[in-house]
């Protein structure tokens, strides 16, 4: 799946390795604020994010608005505000961890040992973990289509001249 080791919960790349993150997720009047956590057990995988060479991410994505993007962070713990108009009903989450530039030479003594001694090429933007997706359900609480008046009127009709019924 991978071209390369990737540390997560269904594959055994790494032996006695994790990477897990927490998400809470709260609202304001026009945003949603997604409060990401993330831990980081293997000391290569942190020492790239300590030298720049790689961040955290979460990817958020919206079926039902077509939403979608990726929030990156150096810091463990960051936040991610979305407007409201953009999510509607259920929204997935994924976070991960993934490469800022180009890194020849990947590896780590957390490799499964088919792995160990061997050196990989990352790119930019490439996957070096994943966790369990987690999914929330955005509601609206206002409709904006309740502002809109109509455009007919209904009124009543006096007068000598008057049908039941006039347009």
């Amino acid at each position: 799946r991978y071209p390369h080791p990737v540390l997560s919960y269904f594959t055994t790349d790494f032996v006695g390795c994790e990477f897990q993150s927490t998400l809470r997720v709260t609202t304001t009047k026009s945003d949603y604020l997604l409060d990401v956590e993330c831990q980081v057990s293997d000391s290569n995988l942190l020492q790239l994010i300590e030298d720049g060479s790689a961040e955290y991410a979460i990817h958020v994505e919206c079926a039902s608005t077509y939403f979608r993007e990726l929030f990156r962070s150096p810091q463990k713990a960051f936040r991610a505000t979305i407007r409201s108009d953009d999510l509607c009903g259920h929204v997935e989450v994924c976070a991960v961890i993934v490469s800022t530039h180009d890194i020849n030479g990947y590896c780590s003594r957390d490799f499964d040992p088919d792995y160990r001694g061997v050196q990989f090429v990352v790119r930019k933007g490439d996957v070096l973990a994943v966790d369990r997706d987690r999914s929330f359900e955005a509601e609206k609480s206002a409709d904006p289509l309740r502002k809109i008046t109509s455009i007919f009127s209904v009124v009543p009709v006096s007068g000598d001249n008057s049908t039941s019924l006039d347009i």
